[in-house]
């Protein structure tokens, strides 16, 4: 029983220690942190997932949608006043993303202007050419953030 204990913690340790992993959260991200942020990040489309790091005092990282509009960066959570990594970046807005193996150091801003929202779901839906109906709109239960650059 303590060996079956002692192996848990490790590999609960271990997996705090790396970043998420599917839908189970991890710890700090690791990757080359990028000295330069894109003009535009349209490239993330591509990769449909990425990995967001909050809380930088006590790393927290998850996989999350990400997508773009316009060339901006944004991630989604669905049911975010249920989650609890839209929760850290209410608290504290400094967050590291990983795209591939490149880490991004950015701030995350919460959208909460509708006609923003609005505009900025409809072209995660439209992603791939899809067809979208003008008078798509996010679920209220959808919270979207904006990731940009560190001041």
């Amino acid at each position: 029983m303590l060996l079956r204990s002692a192996v848990v913690l490790g590999l609960s340790l271990s997996l705090l220690a790396l970043g998420p992993c599917s839908r189970i959260p991890g710890g700090r991200l690791t990757g080359e942190v990028a000295s330069e942020l894109p003009n535009d990040w349209s490239f993330v489309d591509e990769l449909g997932t990425c990995a967001l790091e909050t809380r930088p005092s006590f790393p927290h990282s998850v996989t999350v949608a990400c997508y773009s509009a316009g060339g901006e960066l944004y991630v989604g959570a669905m049911n975010g006043a249920n989650k609890r990594w839209p929760k850290y970046v209410l608290e504290d807005t400094r967050v590291r993303y990983r795209a591939g193996d490149r880490i991004y150091e950015l701030v995350a801003t919460r959208i909460a202007d509708e006609t923003a929202r609005n505009r900025i779901f409809r072209a995660r839906a439209g992603a791939g050419g899809r067809e979208v109906a003008q008078d798509l709109e996010a679920p209220a239960h959808y919270w979207i953030f904006h990731l940009g650059p560190r001041s």
